[in-house]
């Protein structure tokens, strides 16, 4: 742990919300305030058939995250033709993903400076959006200034993202 995660671990108390197959909820709550936010990391499944298990899974999560609430990680999922660098693209599943997101009332955080954060790592390489933050409208309205931002790739074929 360097000294940002020390100071960040002195100012906040983590509880887990839930864990799922797909992902893992937290609390956060401020040791100085009252101001709690839920965070939930997923990795969506590859596999088409487990895609609506995965929707569940996020709709259930909702019901148990109170206030400020944002969802990061690998959904492994697209939303629009331009997520991808070929014209391989499922609009019955990206409309799934789309209408999921929509009934869960969640806004995305766009990602700034990149348009792709997975490559299949070829010499004519397949470039993908999969990595994503949404929020809903109290983490909106409490935090209105967050920023999706990301890292160098170094060993992963994905792009480190950083929610602000």
């Amino acid at each position: 742990m360097d000294g940002s995660e020390s100071a960040f671990m002195d100012d906040w108390a983590c509880a887990i919300l839930a864990r799922n197959n797909f992902s893992i909820s937290c609390v956060f709550s401020s040791r100085a305030s009252a101001f709690q936010f839920s965070l939930t990391n997923v990795y969506g499944p590859c596999d088409a058939g487990e895609k609506q298990a995965f929707f569940d899974e996020l709709a259930s999560v909702a019901q148990l995250a109170t206030g400020p609430w944002a969802l990061i990680g690998d959904f492994n999922l697209i939303l629009r033709p331009s997520d991808r660098s070929n014209l391989n693209f499922n609009a019955s599943e990206a409309a799934r993903f789309a209408n999921c997101i929509n009934s869960l009332n969640l806004l995305e955080i766009l990602l700034l400076g990149r348009s792709f954060t997975w490559t299949n790592q070829q010499s004519c390489p397949i470039l993908v959006r999969l990595d994503r933050a949404f929020v809903n409208l109290a983490w909106s309205s409490a935090l209105p200034n967050s920023t999706l931002t990301f890292l160098p790739r170094s060993t992963s074929d994905h792009v480190p993202i950083i929610l602000s």
